[in-house]
């Protein structure tokens, strides 16, 4: 009945418009041209106006049969199907993303799994936290001067090389620098972290300062002790902090609280210090180095 009516509808068109309809049959297989549409809407009268209905593609029927027009004189239905056709295309959008949304996205991740925290510091890795007072650098740089020597023992091996500047020498420094046996400076910069060090096939030895002046033979000393030989030093100006005259740093130390900070640390809150104590933590805060530097030494202190 529809069928009818549409071509009873194509027939009862004034001849201009139909032949425009079959203008476009002919040229143009897209039925649902807007371009189309719109110009032929504005080309005809406001009783004329057309709305398309239906296409099937899938049965071709483009190709073979007349366009299927309706001639709506009432604004309501064409409204109507207009609301119909955005509802069928929303309807059909929001089905296309719930395939998707309610499908969980597939992630290259690793499943991980939470542990709890545990120590793993056995007795033997833990060490004693002390806490220093804020200390004077002048009055550090005094205790650095009397226990620094001007020269230190370093690598036996570095008094083979030739110094020539070979090539691919073993005993040059990554930087570019000489693995050295010993070394001198013009002021005290280390504090040897060894006792006594020999080099039997260069006939050198060098015990160090603290060593003899600190202790008798391997006897420990206490905190007391320990400040009350460091004050008794003999100070010379060292490289490194604050500038501090012979004639300023040479008298006796009235305070004795930088020393007993140094008998602190080295000591690690034990009551005393032996040689073998006192060699082995400097060797910790020199990071391995032969000789403690005054950057190494401050920062022990605290500054």
């Amino acid at each position: 009945m529809l069928f009818a009516n549409l071509f009873a509808h194509e027939r009862q068109t004034s001849p201009t418009t139909h032949q425009k309809i079959r203008n476009y049959h002919l040229n143009s297989r897209n039925f649902c041209d807007v371009f189309f549409l719109n110009k032929l809407r504005l080309s005809l009268p406001a009783h004329q106006r057309l709305i398309v209905l239906h296409s099937s593609i899938h049965h071709n029927t483009l190709a073979h049969h007349p366009r299927f027009i309706l001639h709506s004189r009432n604004k309501t239905r064409m409204i109507s199907f207009r609301l119909l056709q955005l509802l069928q295309i929303f309807c059909g959008l929001a089905v296309f993303a719930q395939a998707f949304v309610a499908r969980p996205a597939a992630t290259n991740t690793p499943a991980t799994t939470t542990m709890p925290l545990r120590s793993t510091a056995t007795p033997e890795d833990t060490t004693t936290t002390i806490a220093l007072p804020d200390l004077d650098a002048k009055e550090v740089v005094k205790v650095f001067g009397r226990l620094a020597e001007k020269y230190i023992m370093l690598d036996e091996s570095g008094g083979m090389c030739c110094y020539s500047a070979c090539k691919d020498c073993e005993y040059r420094l990554p930087d570019g620098g000489y693995r050295m046996a010993d070394q001198s400076a013009s002021r005290p910069k280390w504090i040897p972290v060894y006792e006594e060090r020999v080099f039997a096939n260069q006939n050198k030895e060098h015990t160090a300062k603290w060593a003899t002046e600190i202790f008798d033979d391997d006897a420990k000393v206490t905190r007391e002790i320990f400040a009350q030989k460091v004050s008794e030093l003999e100070f010379a100006t060292p490289l490194g902090g604050p500038f501090v005259s012979k004639s300023a740093g040479g008298k006796p130390l009235e305070d004795l609280i930088v020393a007993e900070c140094l008998f602190d640390v080295l000591a690690k809150g034990k009551d005393s210090l032996s040689k073998r104590q006192m060699s082995k933590a400097m060797e910790e805060l020199s990071s391995g180095e032969a000789g403690l530097t005054w950057p190494a030494f401050s920062a022990a202190l605290g500054l």
